[in-house]
């Protein structure tokens, strides 16, 4: 039975069995809210409203009507006050009408009702003294309405009390000590039989053994946020964006205890740092992406999207778990599959991707394997006196050069791919109606492949991307390709800019999905099946882990749309902040985040089968420097030393072009 109740104290057990009364504090002992400390509430409050200052100046308008009010009060001689007092203050001080108040009061109960959770402390203990059939009533200084807390009660399946003492109702407060006196009366006078429990030291131990109670206080959980250490030995918590901030707290409140905070689960192992990088990191923008695929859409007239393999497949899983008013696909595309069929590859990708086919060191086979056409390709460099067992290197010019004067059966291949990427994006699109696409994107190559495979419907497509670069220009619009971006439309904004092109290796591996880059379609009856590339061993451990951070924001996105409506969360997004706090953990990692991330790979493409790692490669200092894919982590995982080496020589020219580039 213990390990149903881990994190009721024992002291709860003794009283309940000596048949003591039990006093409970409602606010941070049985009810927590999804945020940082409750004036985070009048943040986003003020955030819904045009009130000619931003929303941190509207909070601490917030708290200083509160004070007033306080004030006001006791000059009448009570000592507490009631949520409508406060806003006839607050009206004062903004200069607002009576409805405007109201409504911006409304939006307070609402939201503060939205973001309320259940504590995992206060469901243990109210099951644990209701299975035990003692006695409880709930007691409460809180300004505001019973009704509204009640229906935040109910919503958090708090019951079984019998009764309910609001200090806003009876003009006497736990901090004053008076409500105490209230608890005594109701059981009959005796407070050596009451035990109150609560989280603040003052009211809920002080002035409750003052007033004769026995106490079991219990910090809340939400005090981890004001210790230093939770936002500087990682910075998965950092960035004061309001999605992430909902994220924050249900992460604290399913994981952070009085005795455990929450930074141990996310140091106990490589599995629950992922987990805990999924639901801090990933999980905030994930959600403010899908709802900004949703918005686009629904203003464009458009309910069909169409996620792009590979980077669209988590997407599409946050999108559909958070709307089901759209059709969704998930998509066939790849380089090989849609651009090289179409020649919309640069100069610069198309030499990529050959390169990685020159340093193939394998056998001529498996060199062959890698291009369209290879079963045709083998079949005639055999019939040339060529063996495909012997390796590459073996005459390497010959074989080219054969290769090459054959390059019309490679050809012929990606136009019998072309046709079947047609037929197939004309099925699974359907873009003779209004039809979307998603990719991470950069360039838009894979929309201008559709575009080119179906130019009658190309006005019907719109793209829909998490960056595009100023490629995407040439691809794009200077075609009339229609299409909108989430965080850098063509290079701009500036301040996403640097941020998108020194994380683009990070962002791709967070968006990575666990299969091959897809080759080719074959019919099979009435649907299509994939033919993918087979994945190396370096690629299947990389995608484990991308999908373990994955999982972990779909975790933390289900987790908190128990309680929290997602209309709630739609309406406190703010796309910059959340773009912001993402970037500001992926562009300050600490060396416990760098260190996570040392042997992750990542790959460049269509013939990149074994990556390289994030942070570089190589046994020197030099060579990691020159390889490193993520400046930011690089730069978090230099050893003393090297920091030493770097100043030490910090006046070299070659040093100082060195040092700016790993500076994130």
């Amino acid at each position: 039975m213990r390990s149903d109740y881990d994190l009721i104290p024992v002291g709860v057990e003794k009283n309940a069995r000596e048949g003591r009364l039990f006093s409970l504090d409602i606010f941070d002992t049985l009810i927590v809210r999804a945020c940082h400390h409750p004036a985070d509430v009048f943040r986003l409050v003020g955030n819904d409203f045009d009130l000619s200052q931003d929303e941190a100046d509207f909070s601490q308008k917030r708290v200083r009507a509160e004070t007033v009010a306080r004030k006001r009060a006791e000059l009448l001689g009570r000592n507490e006050i009631t949520l409508a007092e406060i806003y006839q203050v607050l009206q004062l001080e903004l200069g607002i009408d009576d409805t405007e108040r109201d409504t911006i009061l409304q939006r307070e109960i609402e939201l503060e009702k939205a973001l309320s959770l259940p504590s995992r402390f206060g469901t243990q203990l109210v099951r644990y003294l209701q299975e035990t059939n003692t006695r409880f009533v709930l007691t409460s200084d809180m300004y505001l309405p019973r009704e509204v807390i009640e229906s935040m009660l109910e919503k958090c399946g708090i019951s079984g009390h019998e009764a309910f003492f609001l200090s806003s109702e009876l003009g006497t407060t736990k901090h004053h000590g008076g409500l105490y006196d209230v608890v005594k009366e109701y059981f009959g006078g005796n407070a050596d039989k009451i035990v109150h429990v609560g989280d603040n030291a003052f009211a809920d131990k002080v002035q409750a053994q003052k007033a004769g109670l026995r106490t079991i206080h219990r910090p809340a959980v939400r005090e981890v946020f004001s210790k230093r250490e939770i936002w500087e030995r990682s910075a998965m918590f950092c960035g004061p964006a309001p999605i992430k901030m909902v994220f924050n707290g249900t992460y604290a409140e399913a994981f952070g205890t009085a005795k455990k905070h929450p930074l141990d689960h996310a140091f106990s192992s490589p599995d629950a740092y992922w987990r805990s990088f999924g639901w801090l990191v990933v999980a905030p923008v994930a959600f403010s992406l899908a709802n900004w695929i949703a918005e686009t859409c629904r203003r464009e007239g458009i309910k069909h999207i169409g996620f792009f393999a590979r980077d669209g497949a988590f997407p599409k899983r946050v999108f559909d778990l958070l709307f089901d008013d759209f059709e969704t696909n998930y998509v066939a595309a790849s380089r090989q599959f849609l651009t090289l069929p179409t020649s919309v590859l640069s100069p610069t990708e198309l030499r990529n991707y050959f390169n990685q086919h020159e340093q193939h060191e394998g056998s001529r086979a498996s060199y062959l394997d890698a291009l369209p056409g290879s079963d045709a390709l083998g079949a005639r460099l055999e019939t040339l006196g060529f063996d495909l067992g012997e390796p590459i290197g073996k005459d390497r010019d010959a074989f080219l050069n054969a290769l090459g004067e054959n390059a019309g059966l490679i050809m012929l291949k990606l136009q019998d791919r072309r046709r079947a990427a047609e037929a197939y994006l004309r099925e699974t699109l359907k873009p003779e109606n209004p039809v979307a696409v998603f990719d991470l994107g950069w360039r838009g190559s894979l929309q201008a492949s559709l575009g080119r495979m179906l130019p009658e419907y190309k006005g019907n497509v719109l793209g829909l991307y998490f960056g595009t670069t100023d490629e995407a220009v040439d691809k794009l619009l200077v075609h009339d390709f229609r299409y909108r971006s989430f965080s850098m439309h063509n290079g701009a904004p500036e301040p996403y800019r640097a941020a998108c092109q020194d994380n683009t290796d990070v962002i791709e591996f967070l968006f990575s999905s666990d299969h091959g880059s897809v080759e080719d379609v074959r019919r099979a009856g009435d649907t299509f099946e994939w033919v993918s590339s087979p994945v190396t061993k370096a690629e299947a451990e990389a995608q484990e882990i991308a999908r373990k951070i994955q999982d972990g924001a779909i975790e933390a996105i289900e987790h908190t749309l128990r309680y929290v409506p997602v209309t709630t969360l739609q309406s406190i997004d703010s796309r910059p902040a959340e773009l912001k706090a993402f970037f500001t953990v992926l562009e300050n990692p600490s060396i416990e985040d760098a260190a996570q991330f040392q042997d992750v790979r990542v790959f460049s493409g269509i013939g990149d089968t074994e990556g390289s790692p994030l942070l570089g490669m190589g046994n020197s200092f030099f060579s990691r420097i020159r390889t490193t894919r993520w400046r930011a982590g690089f730069n978090a995982a230099m050893s003393r030393n090297e920091r030493r080496l770097m100043r030490l020589y910090g006046r070299s020219q070659l040093l100082q072009i060195i040092w700016r580039r790993i500076r994130p």
